[in-house]
């Protein structure tokens, strides 16, 4: 049978398939594409986020600024810069604190989180510096009464002592012995008396004390800040 023109389209000269050839609408696209990658490699390049290449500033062992890709091991502790290809600083590495320096931060740090506990403590505590004097007028009374307590307490126990050894050197005049009843109350009035003595002592401590906390927490109040050094004196 008699092939025709038509069917020998799309063949070549040696009956093979011709190649196709792209019309103009799928030229433009691929034109399109190659700009897309063209641009878009060097952006992303030149984006910090990319994992591009970077460098390192730092100073050297003489104290000099240098700048390489790459960062002796010797010099991470003091601290560097992380650059990228442009000159911008990505990252910045802060040195590495030696074991008196943490210690001296984390005391800093202790005192001023103490400090923001008591001022959030007397700012939610009162709500005036009358209120304040208030406060401390109450402390004042309750030690001054705790301290008359002990006092009063205090001389019933040395009278009370003084009768005991009276007894007791009645006894030792006239020959009689001294009971182990007897002996037991001098030595348990002696023993309140040392008690009593020792809290008298911390009582009246206690009320210089509170004199300079009730000053230190007006001043929270009124400030909103510490003082240097008294940022634990209100508890």
């Amino acid at each position: 049978m008699e092939r025709t023109a038509r069917d020998e389209l799309g063949k070549d000269g040696h009956g093979r398939a011709a190649p196709r050839r792209p019309g103009r609408g799928g030229a433009r696209c691929l034109i399109a594409l190659g700009l897309a990658l063209v641009i878009a490699l060097p952006a992303r390049a030149a984006d910090p986020d990319s994992g591009g290449p970077r460098l390192y500033r730092y100073k050297n062992a003489e104290g000099r600024v240098e700048i390489s890709n790459a960062i002796p091991a010797d010099r991470v502790a003091s601290g560097y810069e992380v650059l990228n290809l442009s000159g911008q600083v990505m990252e910045t590495v802060a040195p590495q604190l030696t074991s008196a320096q943490l210690a001296e931060k984390e005391a800093r740090d202790r005192e001023a989180n103490a400090c923001r506990q008591n001022v959030e403590r007397v700012q939610a505590l009162y709500g005036s510096v009358e209120d304040i004097d208030a406060a401390e007028e109450q402390a004042r009374r309750s030690l001054e009464s705790r301290i008359a307590t002990l006092e009063t307490n205090l001389a019933l126990e040395r009278r009370r002592l003084e009768e005991h050894e009276s007894e007791a050197a009645q006894r030792e005049r006239t020959g009689r012995v001294i009971t182990p009843d007897l002996e037991q109350n001098i030595e348990r009035s002696r023993a309140q008396i040392e008690a009593i003595d020792v809290e008298l002592v911390q009582r009246r401590d206690e009320q210089g004390a509170a004199k300079v906390q009730f000053a230190e927490e007006r001043r929270l109040f009124e400030t909103g800040q510490c003082a240097p050094g008294a940022a634990t004196a209100a508890h």
